[in-house]
């Protein structure tokens, strides 16, 4: 019980290393951006693909939208007026943030969730191979010895994985 927790806690911090550093990645993009005239919406979505791919990465809805959050007042804490602060004196800042929280929060659950569904989809493949095989060996079979071994071997893998 308490290794468990402290591996829990051990993977969080990762996670949110990880998350610390892509958005510092993001962030040295954007100030390039920024120092080579590009618009302000590039780095929105420089922050924007950075949850993705951290959404991506990880497991789990609740540490993506953490990041999507992150992302947002990092944006604002460095390419906002008053820079390295998180006030802002442009109210239509405000409708950028709450759009780019709420794309990232989307972005990063509908991950989770087609990664939720892919490993479904692979459990359902496995035991869909499982049956068609067992399926076919019962098909050959003649003998009640052999239908018999047939299914105990089937239950003996299917109870050994």
């Amino acid at each position: 019980m308490i290794y468990k927790y402290l591996t829990d806690k051990r993977k969080m911090g990762y996670k949110l290393i990880l998350m610390s550093l892509l958005i510092l990645l993001a962030s040295i993009i954007g100030a390039v951006f920024k120092i080579m005239g590009f618009p302000e919406t590039n780095i929105v979505i420089v922050y924007l693909l950075t949850v993705l791919v951290y959404a991506r990465l990880m497991d789990g809805i609740a540490i993506g939208i953490v990041a999507s959050i992150v992302a947002t007042l990092a944006f604002n804490y460095f390419f906002t007026k008053p820079y390295f602060t998180l006030s802002v004196l442009d109210s239509s800042y405000l409708i950028t943030f709450v759009i780019m929280t709420i794309i990232s929060i989307i972005t990063s659950t509908m991950t989770s969730l087609v990664k939720k569904s892919e490993l479904i989809a692979r459990e359902k493949e496995a035991e869909t191979n499982t049956l068609f095989k067992l399926t076919n060996q019962l098909t050959d079979a003649n003998d009640i010895h052999v239908i018999a071994s047939i299914v105990v071997d089937a239950l003996a893998d299917c109870f050994s994985t």
